[in-house]
């Protein structure tokens, strides 16, 4: 935090925010997981193991239809290459659908 020298940044200042070398204490919980209810003929419900629900399989209990969206590749261009992308997107497309979730283009 030293380092970052928060104390000369001009935003900071003006808005006169103060950040202290030491952490926080603050008093918390751990909120139990939501149980989630799939969609598809047999509507099962799940609840999360380690963070992770298993979509595998399943669909969205009330899924949309994508019409507009992108996707941006930061990599180099010999990392992001055309067939790759394409691959990519054709994968995705085909898991959204079958989850109930159809992505169009």
């Amino acid at each position: 935090v030293r380092s970052a020298n928060y104390e000369t940044d001009p935003f900071v200042q003006e808005f006169q925010f103060k950040v202290r070398d030491e952490m926080a204490h603050v008093t918390g919980r751990v909120l139990p997981a939501p149980m989630l209810q799939y969609g598809g003929r047999n509507r099962t419900v799940a609840t999360p193991s380690h963070g992770v629900w298993d979509m595998r399989g399943k669909q969205f209990h009330t899924g949309v239809e994508i019409k507009m969206w992108a996707i941006a590749c930061f990599a180099t261009q010999r990392q992001c290459r055309e067939e790759i992308l394409k691959g990519f997107t054709d994968q995705l497309r085909k898991i959204s659908k079958d989850a109930g979730m159809p992505i169009q283009g």
